[in-house]
C-alpha cells in the first residue's frame, strides 16, 4: 500500500505526481538539507504501521514530497535514490550553507 500526501508543487488538495515524477525531481534537483534534522534525514519508518514515511523539498524547486508505503521495493528504490541525491557535491554545498544561517 502506497499513500501519497503530496508530491509536487501543487496544494494538498489537488492530485499529487507520479513516483516517477519524484524519482525525475530525486536526480535532477537538490534536496533540502533543512529536512537531515527530521527521522532519519527524509525516511521514517513508523513501526506501527509497517509503513516507512518519504517526506521532504529541495533547493532549487517548487516541490515537495510526503508518501508512506510498505512496498518494499520502492522503500528500496526511494532510500536509494535519495542516498544518491545526499552524496552530491550540490547537496554537500547546500548542507554548508543551511549551516551557516543557523
Amino acid at each position: 500500500m502506497t499513500r501519497i500526501t503530496v508530491n509536487g508543487g501543487k496544494a494538498h488538495q489537488e492530485q499529487p505526481d507520479s513516483i516517477d515524477k519524484l524519482m525525475e525531481a530525486l536526480d535532477a534537483h537538490t534536496l533540502d538539507p533543512r529536512f537531515e534534522r527530521y527521522a532519519d534525514k527524509f525516511i521514517s519508518k513508523d513501526q506501527e504501521s509497517g509503513t516507512t514515511r518519504f517526506f521532504g523539498s529541495f533547493v532549487d524547486a517548487q516541490r515537495m514530497f510526503d508518501l508512506r508505503t510498505d512496498e518494499r521495493g520502492l522503500i528500496e528504490q526511494l532510500s536509494s535514490a535519495i542516498q544518491k541525491n545526499r552524496s552530491t557535491e550540490q547537496y554537500k554545498q547546500a548542507r554548508a550553507a543551511s549551516a551557516r544561517h543557523h
